[in-house]
């Protein structure tokens, strides 16, 4: 029967909030299916989203959906019965998964965390229409303290992180992660396009620590103001950050030399051109590094590899001792221009924003 087939979309929740080592690991009885499969499993494709609606005061509104076709009137009366008990608590995934979450999250990060206002909804779409109708299942809640601010700025990711790793370790298919922009603010770092500042991550996906992750900026204080989509948002992320935030003179004629070397030798220029262009043509690695000052190199360093890097990994590109590599990024992350995420026995330095420096 299809009464039971119903069930099976509860196991994407589980799949979706199982972290890689353990870290939160969700109660069998809450996510697990009652039914695996039967010939009778509707022929739609079931679906996952996780949206995310951040505020500008940290906090930020989950709503989790799961939904499939419902192939004739026995799905329905099955949805109907499941949805009764989904919107009572005593079926479906659980918010303990998300609190446990939190709980683990709130270590890491050391800010308080809280889930709160709690609903759940079952509805069914498309009834008396053509076509299968479509049920539903929405799980919300408030996640307080679930994105860090910093002056102006929203930053979305260490929330994702546990004492064992992330707590959401990425997307099968049919599944989908959807954060929003707060109210009259702009998206100035992301690793995925965007439209109308909505970021999604669309499964298959597999995230790392420290990811997904995005800053938003208050649209006030932006040195410029862009539309979501606009010229800015085609640029590689550090000439977003250039350009929403001033960097030191000195920083900017640096990515300026370097982008400029780099550029000269895969275009393969012709010799006279390129000699006439940049007659002494220093090794713009060296000028570059003598420009900057040691917190400016660690940023540049940052910006390189896509905002994130491993203190060991700046320890060898510096080739500084690992005692001054950790007092200069202790000292930067008490200033905010970095960030310092310990993973296990490492630590994780990233930018907060693309311009900060």
């Amino acid at each position: 029967m299809r009464v039971r087939a119903v069930l099976v979309v509860l196991a994407l929740v589980a799949v979706v909030t199982t972290p890689v080592t353990g870290g939160v690991t969700p109660d069998t009885a809450e996510l697990a299916p009652t039914a695996q499969a039967d010939a009778g499993q509707p022929s739609g494709a079931n679906n996952t989203t996780i949206a995310i609606h951040p505020r500008p005061n940290g906090d930020a509104r989950f709503r989790v959906s799961t939904g499939f076709v419902l192939d004739d009137t026995n799905d329905s009366s099955a949805f109907r019965a499941l949805g009764r008990r989904f919107e009572e608590g005593s079926a479906g995934f659980s918010v303990e998964t998300f609190r446990r979450a939190a709980n683990e999250s709130s270590i890491v990060t050391g800010r308080s965390m809280n889930v709160t206002n709690v609903t759940r909804n079952a509805t069914i779409v498309g009834e008396n229409a053509s076509g299968p109708d479509t049920g539903r299942l929405v799980l919300g809640f408030t996640w307080t303290g679930f994105a860090r601010t910093s002056g102006d700025r929203l930053i979305v990711g260490d929330a994702f992180n546990t004492t064992r790793g992330t707590w959401l370790p990425g997307l099968t298919a049919n599944q989908t992660l959807i954060v929003e922009s707060p109210p009259r603010y702009i998206v100035t770092r992301s690793p995925v396009g965007f439209t109308n500042g909505t970021l999604v991550w669309n499964g298959p996906e597999t995230f790392q620590p420290g990811s997904p992750r995005a800053v938003f900026t208050s649209r006030e204080s932006a040195n410029r103001t862009t539309e979501s989509g606009g010229p800015l948002a085609s640029l590689p992320a550090l000439a977003v950050g250039v350009g929403i935030v001033a960097l030191t003179v000195v920083g900017v004629y640096a990515f300026a030399r370097h982008n400029g070397g780099d550029a000269s030798t895969a275009d393969a220029a012709p010799p006279d051109e390129s000699t006439a262009s940049e007659p002494a043509a220093p090794p713009p690695t060296k000028t570059e590094t003598e420009l900057l000052s040691d917190e400016e190199r660690v940023e540049h360093l940052l910006e390189r590899n896509d905002g994130r890097m491993k203190q060991a990994a700046i320890v060898t590109e510096t080739g500084w001792s690992n005692a001054k590599v950790s007092q200069l990024l202790s000292a930067m992350a008490e200033e905010g221009r970095v960030e310092k995420l310990r993973i296990g026995r490492e630590n994780l330095i990233s930018l907060p924003d693309d311009g900060e420096g």
